[in-house]
């Protein structure tokens, strides 16, 4: 009973001094810059699209993806520099409330079926916390 107790204390101890996840936390309603770019993604080829201001910390400001458009959604891959594929249901995926991205996150888009290039449009917005 007394190692049992002893076991409960020192997990109680572990748990309140590690250091916790943080996800950063934001109203929903979003204001700022709204910001549009297009680009090409040209046929077998690859083009950056967007890449998130630097030198925007967490607690100052961020950019909020709400929209990206591409001609064909089976034709074109998105990918974030570091958040990896970024999965689209429609040829206009619309994220709700929106994707935040990390500082210096650049989005590429990828043709994936070899045909023609195609168009491509991001809309977001550029907040301040």
């Amino acid at each position: 009973m007394r190692s049992a107790r002893l076991i409960l204390a020192l997990t109680v101890a572990c748990l309140l001094v590690s250091p916790m996840a943080q996800a950063q936390q934001m109203k929903i309603g979003l204001s700022g810059l709204i910001e549009t770019v297009s680009a090409t993604v040209p046929a077998n080829g690859a083009t950056a699209v967007f890449t998130a201001p630097t030198g925007v910390k967490p607690d100052t400001g961020f950019f909020v993806v709400t929209q990206i458009c591409v001609e064909d959604r089976g034709g074109v891959d998105i990918t974030g520099s570091t958040l990896g594929l970024i999965p689209l249901d429609d040829d206009c995926q619309t994220f709700h409330p929106g994707l935040a991205l990390p500082t210096g996150e650049t989005l590429t888009a990828t043709d994936t079926d070899g045909g023609t290039s195609q168009a491509i449009v991001l809309t977001g917005v550029r907040m301040k916390k």
